[in-house]
């Protein structure tokens, strides 16, 4: 399954990787892929 949220405000990648890790801390799923995008979208792949 792949869902896409909407995330304004990520503007530099100190803040994707901390948004990324609390992502990862949240959705304890195995084979989950997190991909963030400065320009406002969070696409996340689960199995």
């Amino acid at each position: 399954m792949k869902r896409k949220f909407q995330t304004d405000g990520i503007s530099c990648s100190g803040c994707i990787t901390r948004v990324k890790k609390t992502l990862e801390a949240h959705l304890a799923i195995n084979n989950t892929e997190i991909f963030l995008n400065p320009i406002g979208a969070a696409i996340i792949n689960m199995t």
